[in-house]
């Protein structure tokens, strides 16, 4: 659930997963991210 906004890609990226690096810029904690993260998070949660 590492989702967030940057500005080099036009979709919400698995956060955790890419280097750092100094000219990156991270949103983590904006509506779009927010309603990601509960649509993932309903995913896991619905019994199969």
């Amino acid at each position: 659930m590492c989702l967030a906004e940057m500005d080099q890609f036009p979709k919400l990226m698995m956060a955790c997963t890419l280097p750092v690096a100094e000219d990156k810029v991270v949103r983590s904690d904006t509506p779009q991210v927010a309603e990601a993260r509960k649509a993932m998070l309903e995913f896991v949660l619905i019994p199969f």
